[in-house]
């Protein structure tokens, strides 16, 4: 039995499934073995013949904290997509349209919600102007920009909006300046509910504010998760072993 073999009964034995995640190095007589070969069966490393006892105690503790630091990165990423799934069923659950735009006011995400209050498909939004669905158009749009920049959140805003068929649609709308890590504006977020009749009930301070966390950690986390960066930076360590191994 060659190592291929052992490693491919291992990996498909059921008795050995808790401990699959333990790293596999190749030993071979040929210097020139065919490493992407051994690394696309899942090996962690291959280190050629011969080698000295140090050498071999060495190689081994480089390709045990690698693996470690795999094993973290691949956690990592567990965590983040678990986090943005859960994060994003909370906004598309609410029952209030929500809105994120970019600094020009173009739309980047839109919930079902608003989907449901405006009568256009997520695609049909996306991209498109958040001039075009206020009634008072790009002027409405200045105004509450204007307001924006002076108070970096605008509490229960009435206005109206126009839905794909024309109608017009009173709102009651939130909109709070969104920020990245370093504090930088990089949008707005709107969360607005139909007005109907007289009565209406306004936004809570904190429950507004609380929405508003929740969906800039969800673009954060959507950011970190299609940020080719990160993966990059998490992978260099593979990088570095590489030399050392050739």
């Amino acid at each position: 039995t060659n190592a291929e073999e052992l490693y491919t009964h291992f990996l498909t034995d059921p008795k050995y499934q808790s401990i699959k995640h333990i790293p596999f190095i190749v030993l071979t007589n040929n210097g020139k073995a065919n490493r992407t070969k051994y690394y696309g069966l899942g090996f962690s490393a291959c280190l050629g013949k011969p080698f000295s006892v140090k050498e071999l105690l060495e190689f081994v503790e480089d390709v045990f904290v690698s693996h470690q630091i795999k094993m973290e990165e691949v956690r990592f990423w567990e965590t983040i997509h678990e986090a943005k799934d859960f994060l994003e069923s909370v906004v598309e659950s609410s029952i209030d349209s929500i809105v994120t735009t970019d600094r020009k006011g173009v739309i980047t995400y839109c919930n079902r919600a608003s989907e449901e209050l405006l009568g256009y498909r997520f695609d049909e939004l996306l991209e498109k102007r958040v001039s075009r669905f206020l009634a008072g158009g790009p002027s409405e749009l200045l105004k509450i920009s204007s307001l924006l920049k002076k108070r970096k959140r605008l509490p229960n805003y009435k206005t109206t909006v126009l839905n794909k068929k024309g109608r017009e649609i009173p709102i009651n709308l939130s909109i709070s300046i969104m920020q990245d890590g370093n504090g930088k504006v990089i949008g707005a977020i709107g969360i607005s509910k139909e007005i109907e009749g007289e009565n209406f009930s306004e936004y809570d301070a904190n429950a507004s504010d609380r929405l508003v966390a929740v969906v800039e950690t969800a673009v954060a986390v959507n950011h970190a998760v299609n940020n080719p960066l990160v993966p990059i930076l998490g992978n260099a360590h593979f990088l570095l072993q590489e030399v050392k191994i050739k």
